[in-house]
């Protein structure tokens, strides 16, 4: 998930440099219990699940960079712009056709018979071993479109159903950045009749004052905060506006490898830098106004 990230080579490095002298692994041994062991626990043991080789079944997906960010864009547009479903639901849908083209290459089972991507998915969608994807109005789509990969390739009702609640929640933070701006149009042209008072000079230049120390404070606050804690940050903020197992996802899904947590991390670097650069000039020149109007 966002908030706890699977980190499988740290898993790995833990077991052969294990903290207790002696109860370390190879690496080989490592790396084999965190794949084919996994499975094994599972109940699967047919010699080839866990394994990249060719015949055996997998369950990754390999996008290209430019597709990502064709994704990332429709993604946000329907988020913060349009709000198109149908829009979005046709860009993923050419993806994942892109994607099954791609990967559509001829291997050869255990028993030696050749087979290519489209014949192994079509036989798994006929077996009933994976499900078929639904559109925006939950009607079957063409299994042309459809990998066998689920929330790796495209996104299902869950992350969409998240999206729709940021849609929700930003549509307030329109409404109040429109009152924000009148406001402070309607200051600045109060302010601009009077500018040749000293006292209103002075007034300004005290609000700004603590405005900007006010600001910069909790904000340095929270860059504090992050440093130490940033997946605990990232969860309460999180909770304050969604319900609770609603924005939580595979580490693995498409919605996460399009905003992973490295993008938020540097979101909030550029917000603080943006924010504390405002606040300091704010306090500059409100300290100014309050100490040289005349």
């Amino acid at each position: 998930t966002p908030v706890t990230p699977v980190d499988p080579w740290g898993a790995v490095r833990a077991a052969v440099y294990h903290r207790t002298e002696g109860f370390g692994i190879s690496p080989r041994a490592a790396f084999v219990a965190h794949t084919r062991g996994g499975w094994r626990a599972a109940g699967v043991d047919d010699g080839l699940t866990g394994m990249l080789v060719p015949g055996a079944p997998a369950t990754y997906a390999v996008w290209d960079v430019d597709e990502l960010v064709v994704a990332a864009l429709a993604t946000r547009d329907y988020t913060v712009g349009s709000h198109d479903r149908e829009a979005l639901q046709n860009t993923l849908d050419t993806l994942e056709s892109n994607l099954a083209a791609s990967l559509d290459t001829t291997v050869k089972d255990a028993s030696g018979k050749e087979s290519s991507q489209s014949e192994r998915t079509t036989k798994a969608l006929a077996d009933g071993a994976i499900a078929h994807g639904s559109s925006a109005d939950n009607s079957p789509r063409n299994s042309s479109s459809i990998i066998a990969f689920g929330e790796e390739t495209t996104l299902p009702k869950d992350a969409l159903s998240h999206l729709d609640d940021v849609w929700r929640v930003l549509q307030p933070v329109y409404a109040f950045y429109i009152l924000a701006v009148a406001i402070a149009a309607a200051s600045a042209w109060q302010v601009s009749r009077t500018w040749n008072s000293p006292l209103v000079r002075r007034a300004l230049g005290r609000a700004l004052l603590a405005a900007g120390t006010v600001v910069l404070t909790a904000f340095l606050a929270f860059g504090v905060w992050a440093i130490l804690d940033f997946n605990g940050l990232f969860a309460l903020l999180h909770s304050l506006f969604f319900a609770e197992g609603t924005w939580t996802f595979s580490y693995e899904s498409l919605l996460i490898c399009m905003y992973p947590l490295p993008f938020w991390m540097g979101m909030g670097v550029i917000w603080l830098a943006v924010t504390v650069a405002g606040c300091a000039g704010c306090i500059a020149y409100g300290k100014r106004l309050a100490t040289h109007a005349r």
